[in-house]
C-alpha cells in the first residue's frame, strides 16, 4: 500500500525528488506501487502541468483523484 502521507512530505521536503516527481508523476508512483488506469494518469499529468484549474464536482465512477500539496 502507498503512503501518500509520506509522499507528499517527500514532495514538500525533498527538491530534487520533486523535480523528478513532477517531470513524471505518473512514472514516480509506479515505482511506489500506484497504478494508475490511463484517464487517472492523464488527469495527474494535466493537474500537474496547470492544465486542470478545479477537481470535478462529482468524478465518475472508478476515478480516484489524488492531490499533493507541490
Amino acid at each position: 500500500m502507498v503512503d501518500l502521507a509520506l509522499l507528499e512530505k517527500r514532495l514538500q521536503s525533498d527538491d530534487a525528488y520533486r523535480k523528478t516527481f513532477i517531470k513524471d508523476p505518473v512514472a514516480q508512483l509506479n515505482k511506489l506501487g500506484l497504478t494508475l488506469s490511463d484517464e487517472q494518469a492523464q488527469f495527474l499529468r494535466d493537474s500537474i502541468a496547470g492544465r486542470v484549474k478545479t477537481t470535478p464536482a462529482r468524478p465518475r465512477t472508478g476515478i480516484i483523484a489524488v492531490l499533493i500539496g507541490l
